[in-house]
């Protein structure tokens, strides 16, 4: 009996362990099924051992999920549990670096790719051990027939690409490899693995792949780290880089894809010539040399770069496709491709993405595109945008092919000593420049921003612009440090370079005859001044000391502190010049002590101070007056505050934190959007940009340096966005305003300008020209886009008026609907058409943006805007006298809407989601400052004109949890907020919304979500309303069957004022003739509505009325 037990206890064993090997099956994915199935069976996002993101630790998931014991037992009930087989993996990458070695692909090389026409190439950028994301994308490939389960790639023309750093990362590192390998492997000839940061020189040493391999690979490896050999030797045969070439009969142009601006800096410009090769093969490598080798025949021209960046320097906020700053006027892309939830909570970045590049006939014509999903939702991958891959601009705009690149230099330290400030002027120029791209505000041209690293270095910086001059790039913005501008001064004074808005003070630069050099910020001789003449009169100041650098840049402060010095009488102070560079300063030290100063100027650098304060103990300087430059950097400014001290530091731009000017809030908002900090430096560089578009937005014809001087010159007194810039032919400077930051409270403002006052517009000719043929009109509206409802109710309203009058056989001019599309950049060359056309005369155009667009031609009077869909309060100043409103402003909406939820809603915690432009600023005062006089919660959250996703405006919202929720936004724009966040969500909040949500669409979608919104309209009720205009447009709806809503009724009653005011005037009218007319409307009782010409705001209506949800709306008279 014992031994038949015996028999039965080893059967079962044995099919015990038979079973375990089963359930237990080491994987290493040789089909798509066995990947997808794994990824099914484990967690995407695990628990780490460690709360460090940049390193973390998945040890202990690891750990827990080797074969064990339990898992064994388990196994007997057939219970599956798929395994990483590291054998397998050891014997894939073995055969891989067999073969690749025998192909002799060790070292530093590059590999050639020479593509057929309509091949594409599927990129994908950084993974870091996204290997769920992985399968996801390989699932959609082989849905779309270009993969099958075996990962071999069957549809012709179709090349993949890992652009380097496939590991680290993750809790799946060593899965990713597997299932690049097992690619690369079955798809030898049509696969790129490149080398990248972490594959090289055995930096994976530090980071999970070698964790893991600790973890799940030692029972295969003797090795200190398993398997290390192979790997290193696996890694040393991936290429560094990747040139993807097209021949011409003159030179060979070529895509470089690289992991990073190291290895795109060796392979890239000039080098490419001296190592590419130059034969037939479709696919070749070559190796790189100490040597420089003969260029070919042929020159190489690199007309893209595709690449990825260091994150712990910088990071472009992306959703997987980026195009940055132009390196050496080259197109420069960035693909990144890990959803991991480290890069989710490192970089906000939620997407499976993947780049797609296709070649077509010509380089200038090859194209890239993003595909990507959103993590969250598994919506389906979907292709965005299409861009040219060259250029960078949409394809998906016609009239782009029209547009012009316009290269603009910039050099700066990215790499040496005053890198922490070049980083940030480097910054702010993108940031500047990527809103250009997303606008398009400047008509027929595609500003692009090439940057390059000097180092600081004035023997550099020289080279670095004599380069790009070499490329035709001319104009150079932001250009930072004396020293290194000083370096090619003499391009300057020859006129072969434009340099604008330099980094800099020094009074060297800013001389009347040095024409091709414009400043924005104010010379160091202003900043030494200010902050000796407040010393003097605001910290009572008696005994002041300047230390400063014996150079131009030190000697500036010097000056200007000397003049306010002899100004204030004080004969008797201390100047201390150091030399650059030096290190020892006890000589200086004595000096200070035995002088004793209450206050001390500091006009050198920031190593200066820091050496300076070492030696003298920081209790010396406690309690005393310490002033600074400009310049200093975040860095230094910690510093002082871990060290206990306050300086007052000059700013050349207000607050970039705090500051409600227009360019503050545009700055804030795209630095929120590309996760970029907030900064003084950025600040003043993005303004520069701005400043740069708006002169070429006035520019007639081509672009050239002296055409932007010209304009530049002629900025007197000139409004923009909030700053007033007034060129000074003396200094050459834009500015006349600088601030006072005392280490607390508001910035100081100093100037001779405290406000932007809008320069009185130039009249028209006495005589005005009346322009030949008949009278018409023209209506600007969005037909096409996302505001297209809106567009369609204003033609709607227009044409029911027309209609009624040609009905009753009235003359009335000819009226031109033309679709701008809700875009400047379609809006100002339309007018311009228009105009040229013989239409000087605007009826009911709608937007604020597209109105900004030409505002330059309304201020000159060349053409007459009536009735504007804006109340933006930037169009209601007396001074525009060629502008006329019937609608009160956005101001009058919005304080009544905020006193409503205040006074009868009875909010407490409010939200304010408004447009990042002149539309929603305008709605966003008036609340701003209701708000902040009642002393009431509110958080301000904005987006871009155009934006379809909202996910991190949503999360903002979900953590500050208001009851009111006020839309300053377009209707679409609040739909697609509505739909992210959900319906249910937002039951029990109370939501109000500017006169733009009351668009029928928007009101049927707020009724069929069953939800409530308080409108603010600025017409009666077209439904129910007894005035006698709105009886007469009912009556007129009803015999041509249109609709009743808002919209229609406003541009119904423009139509019939306009109508009203031609009346009286015979023959042609002119535009001067109609504005006299309606500026003479006073208390006029229009068929029920109260009109009254108000010219300091320039409109006639006053009135809001409030859509609660009742049958009668509220009707409240505003100032």
């Amino acid at each position: 009996m014992m031994r038949r037990s015996g028999y039965i206890f080893l059967g079962a064993l044995l099919v015990g362990i038979s079973s375990f090997h089963q359930s237990m099956q080491g994987v290493s994915f040789t089909t798509l099924t066995e990947a997808q199935e794994y990824a099914a069976q484990f967690p995407e996002y695990v628990k780490t051992s460690n709360k460090d993101w940049l390193r973390p630790d998945f040890s202990s998931f690891h750990r827990e999920n080797r074969p064990g014991a339990l898992r064994r037992f388990a196994s007997w009930f057939g219970v599956s549990y798929p395994v990483w087989d590291a054998r397998k993996f050891k014997t894939l990458l073995k055969s891989l670096v067999v073969s690749r070695e025998r192909d002799r692909l060790q070292g530093e090389f590059a590999e050639q790719y020479k593509p057929h026409k309509e091949d594409k190439f599927i990129i994908w950028g950084d993974l870091f051990g996204a290997f769920h994301s992985l399968v996801r994308e390989l699932t959609f490939l082989h849905e779309q027939g270009i993969i099958n389960d075996q990962f071999k790639i069957v549809k012709p023309n179709y090349i993949f690409i890992f652009n380097g750093n496939v590991i680290d990362g993750s809790p799946y590192v060593l899965e990713t490899l597997t299932l690049v390998l097992r690619i690369l492997e079955i798809n030898h000839s049509r696969v790129f693995y490149m080398r990248g940061y972490h594959e090289e020189n055995e930096r994976w040493h530090n980071f999970e792949l070698e964790q893991e391999l600790e973890v799940r690979a030692r029972h295969v490896s003797r090795e200190a780290i398993p398997l290390n050999d192979l790997l290193v030797r696996f890694f040393d045969t991936l290429p560094l880089a990747l040139y993807v070439t097209h021949d011409t009969p003159e030179e060979v142009q070529a895509v470089l894809i690289a992991n990073n601006e190291e290895t795109i800096k060796k392979f890239g410009g000039t080098n490419a010539s001296h190592v590419l090769s130059g034969d037939e093969k479709k696919r070749g490598f070559f190796k790189v040399s100490n040597k420089k080798k003969k260029p070919k025949k042929k020159k190489v021209k690199i007309k893209a770069y595709i690449t990825s960046e260091d994150r712990s320097v910088s990071y472009h906020k992306t959703e997987g496709l980026t195009v940055l700053s132009a390196m050496g006027g080259v197109a420069t892309w960035m693909v990144f491709s890990s959803p991991t939830e480290r890069s989710q909570k490192l970089y906000q970045f939620q997407y499976d993405a993947f780049a797609q590049m296709v070649a077509l006939n010509g380089m200038d014509s090859w194209t890239i595109s993003l595909f990507n999903q959103k993590v969250a939702a598994f919506d389906g991958f979907h292709e965005s945008t299409t861009y040219n891959l060259v250029s960078g601009w949409q394809m998906k705009t016609k009239d782009r092919l029209k547009e012009k690149q316009l290269y603009i230099g910039a050099t700066m330290d990215l790499s040496k000593g005053a890198s922490p400030i070049g980083k940030r002027v480097k910054e702010g120029l993108e940031l500047a420049f990527d809103k250009e791209h997303t606008l398009n505000t400047v008509p027929g041209i595609i500003p692009e921003l090439a940057t390059k690293d000097d180092e600081y270095t004035p023997i550099k910086t020289r080279s670095v612009v004599e380069k790009m001059v070499e490329k035709g790039i001319n104009t150079f913005i932001g250009s930072q440090g004396s020293a290194s501008l000083e370096s090619y001064l003499d391009l300057i004074r020859d006129g072969k370079v434009l340099v604008l808005f330099p980094f800099t003070g020094a009074p060297i630069f800013r001389k009347p005859d040095l024409k091709y050099l414009i400043h924005y910020r104010g010379s160091y001789i202003r900043e030494g001044e200010e902050l000796v003449q407040y010393a003097i009169k605001d910290l009572k100041a008696k005994k002041i000391a300047i230390f400063y650098q014996d150079d131009a840049f030190g000697k500036g402060a010097l000056e200007g502190a000397r003049k306010a010095l002899k100004a204030a009488g004080v004969a008797k102070f201390l100047e201390l010049p150091h030399e650059r560079n030096v290190v020892d300063y006890k000589k200086e030290a004595v000096k200070i002590r035995d002088f004793n100063p209450d206050t001390i100027l500091f006009s050198t650098n920031t190593l200066s101070i820091r050496g300076l304060i070492r030696q003298m103990g920081v209790q010396y300087f406690a309690g005393k007056n310490l002033l600074g430059l400009s310049v200093y950097e975040d860095a230094f400014e910690r510093f002082l505050k871990d060290k206990g001290l306050t300086f007052t530091l000059i700013r050349m731009v207000p607050d970039p934190q705090t500051s409600s000017l227009p360019i503050a809030r545009e700055y804030r908002a795209w630095a929120d959007k590309q996760s970029v900090s907030y900064d003084k430096v950025s600040f003043e560089q993005f303004i520069n940009a701005n400043i740069l578009f708006e002169i070429l937005r006035t520019i007639e014809g081509p672009v050239t340096n002296e055409k932007i001087i010209e304009k530049a010159e002629r900025m007197k007194s000139y409004p923009f966005k909030g700053l007033v810039l007034d060129f000074n032919p003396e200094t050459r400077e834009l500015s006349g305003n600088l601030w006072l930051d005392r280490g607390e409270g508001e910035w100081i403002l100093k100037g001779t300008q405290k406000e932007a006052i809008v320069p009185p517009v130039k009249s028209a000719a006495k005589d005005e020209a009346v322009p030949e043929g008949p009278f018409k009109v023209a209506t600007l509206t969005d037909f096409t886009k996302g505001t297209k409802i809106l567009g369609r109710a204003v033609q709607a309203g227009i044409e029911l008026r027309f209609a009624q009058a040609r009905d009753k056989g009235e003359s009335v001019p000819e009226i031109v609907f033309v679709d701008d599309q809700y875009t400047p950049a379609i809006t100002r060359p339309e007018v311009e058409r228009l105009l040229k056309s013989g239409i000087h005369t605007l009826l009911m155009p709608t937007g604020s943006p597209t109105l900004e667009s030409y505002l330059d031609l309304i201020r000159k009077g060349k053409v007459l805007v009536l009735f504007p869909l804006s109340g933006a309060p930037i169009f209601r100043k007396k001074e525009l006298t060629y502008v006329i409103h019937l609608r009160a402003s956005y101001v009058s909406e919005s304080r009544a809407l905020t006193k409503y939820a205040l006074d009868t809603m009875k909010s407490e915690k409010f939200l304010l989601f408004y447009q990042n432009d002149a539309f929603g600023w305008g709605l966003l005062e008036a609340a701003r400052e209701l708000l902040k006089k009642r002393d009431v919660l509110w958080k301000e959250i904005s987006y871009e004109r155009g934006d379809v996703n909202f996910y991190e405006q949503i999360r903002k919202i979900d953590e500050y949890a208001p009851d009111t929720i006020m839309f300053f936004s377009t209707a679409t724009a609040a739909k697609s907020l509505i739909r992210q966040i959900g319906a249910d969500k937002l039951h029990g909040k109370k939501m109000l919304g500017c006169s733009d949500l009351g668009e029928a669409k928007f009101v049927r979608f707020i009724r069929e979500k069953k939800l409530n919104v308080v409108y603010a309209i600025v017409v009666p009720n077209p439904t129910t309303s007894a005035l006698a205009i709105v009886q007469q447009f009912r009556a007129e709806a009803k015999k041509k069957g249109a609709a009743l809503n808002p919209l229609s009724l406003e541009s119904y009653i423009a139509t019939d004022l306009f109508f009203y005011v031609l009346g009286p005037i015979k023959d042609r009218p002119t535009n001067k003739q109609i504005i006299a007319r309606l500026e003479a409307i006073k208390d006029l009782d229009y068929k029920g509505l109260q009109l009254n010409f108000n010219p300091e705001e320039r409109t006639l209506l006053h009135s809001i009325w409030l859509d609660t949800g009742a049958p009668e709306w509220i009707q409240l008279k505003v100032n």
